[in-house]
C-alpha cells in the first residue's frame, strides 16, 4: 500500500498563527486576475524590482521569478543586479537575511511570508549556541571551530564568523569541514547533524570520534572527556522533512516498484545543477499532442516547445529550438 506522510510537522504546527492574514481584497481573485496584477505591478516597477524563487516554490510563484535556485545562488545575485531597489524572496527566513547580508545598502529584501521558516534552522538559537560556547570553554575543550550549514540565521552565522569559524553549504561540506580541522582539533558543527555525520564518516572519521551535542540539555548531554576524545562535535538538529523518510518505506516502495534504481552520485549531482537551469515539463496524458516550453539545459540554455504525442500509450516527444535565453534567467 502507499505510504503517506504527515502533512505538517510539529514546528510548522506551532509556527501556523503567526502567518499575516491575508487581506480579504485578495481572498476571492481568481488566478487569472492575480496573474494580471503581479504582471502589472512588475511592469510598473520594471528593473527596480527583483524576484528570486526556491526550487521549493509552485509554479504559479516560480514563473513570476527572475532567477531560479539554491538559496546561496539567489543571494548572490542581488550583487549582479544594483539597479533592483526592491528584492522579493520567495523562499523562508533564512534565505532572506542571506541576502539582505549580500545585498547593496540601498536594496530592501522583502520576504512575502514572515512566517515562512526553515524548521532546522529555527532548531538552532543564537543564546543556545552562545551558551553551548560557554559550557565547552568551563569544560576544558579546546580548539573548537564553528562550522554552520547555510541553513541557518544570520545571527548564527555571525556568531560561526567572529570566532573564527566558516559556513557551507551541502555541495562544499566536505571541503569545509577539511579546512576546518586544519584550524583546530574539533569541529562544532550546527545546526544539521545529518549532514555533518554523513560527510565526516565519507571523510573518513569514525563514528566514535564524533558526538552529539544536545542544547537543552545541561553541558550538551555530554560529559567533558566525551566532548574531548571527539573530532566532530554535532548540534542536535535536523531536517524535519528528511526525518520523515525511513528505510522501511524505501524497502516499501522497491516492493511495489521492483528493479528501481538508486540514482548514482554522478547522476544526483547533475539533476543538482541542471535545476537552476530548468523548468518541471509537466506531462498531460489524455490528449493526443500538447505544447509545454521547456528549458533545455545543454550545451546553450534556449526556450523549446516540447510536443508530446500519444503513440500506443507511450510518448513520443521532439524538442524545437524557439530561440536563445539569457544563461541565468
Amino acid at each position: 500500500m502507499p505510504t503517506y506522510l504527515p502533512m505538517l510537522n510539529e514546528v510548522e504546527k506551532a509556527s501556523i498563527d503567526e502567518r499575516q492574514p491575508l487581506p480579504d481584497r485578495y481572498r476571492g481573485l481568481d488566478d487569472a486576475e492575480m496573474d494580471r496584477r503581479i504582471a502589472a505591478a512588475r511592469a510598473t516597477l520594471g528593473s527596480r524590482l527583483l524576484i528570486l524563487g526556491h526550487h521549493y516554490q509552485r509554479d504559479e510563484v516560480i514563473k513570476f521569478a527572475d532567477y531560479v535556485g539554491d538559496s546561496f545562488k539567489l543571494s548572490r545575485y542581488c550583487g549582479t543586479r544594483p539597479d533592483a531597489e526592491f528584492v522579493v524572496f520567495c523562499g523562508v527566513h533564512f534565505m532572506a537575511e542571506s541576502a539582505d547580508v549580500l545585498c547593496a545598502p540601498h536594496q530592501k529584501v522583502i520576504l512575502p511570508d514572515l512566517a515562512a521558516g526553515c524548521s532546522m534552522s529555527d532548531m538552532a538559537d543564537i543564546d543556545q549556541l552562545e551558551t553551548c560556547w560557554r559550557d565547552l570553554e568551563a569544560m576544558g575543550v579546546p580548539s573548537v571551530i564553528p562550522v554552520t550549514y547555510i541553513n541557518s540565521s544570520a545571527a548564527i552565522k555571525a556568531f560561526v564568523g567572529e570566532h573564527g569559524g566558516i559556513v557551507c553549504t551541502s555541495g562544499n561540506a566536505a571541503g569545509v569541514l577539511k579546512w576546518a580541522w586544519e584550524q583546530g582539533e574539533r569541529i562544532l558543527f550546527l545546526p544539521d547533524q545529518h549532514l555533518g555525520r554523513n560527510t565526516a564518516f565519507k571523510m573518513g572519521v569514525p563514528l566514535d570520534r564524533m558526538v552529539v551535542w544536545d542544547p537543552n540539555e545541561f553541558d550538551g548531554g555530554l560529559a567533558a572527556d566525551e566532548a574531548l576524545a571527539a573530532r566532530l562535535l554535532l548540534w542536535k538538529g535536523h531536517c524535519s522533512v528528511h526525518e520523515r523518510f525511513t528505510a522501511q518505506q524505501i524497502e516499501m516502495v522497491r516492493e511495489e516498484h521492483p528493479g528501481v534504481r538508486r540514482p548514482r552520485a554522478h547522476d544526483r549531482q547533475s539533476f543538482g545543477r541542471s535545476m537552476t537551469r530548468r523548468r518541471r515539463v509537466v506531462e498531460r496524458f489524455g490528449q493526443p499532442e500538447i505544447e509545454h516550453l521547456h528549458r533545455a539545459v545543454r550545451p546553450q540554455l534556449y526556450v523549446c516547445r516540447l510536443q508530446v504525442a500519444m503513440d500506443d500509450a507511450e510518448p513520443v516527444c521532439r524538442l524545437e529550438r524557439i530561440r536563445d535565453l539569457p544563461r541565468d534567467r
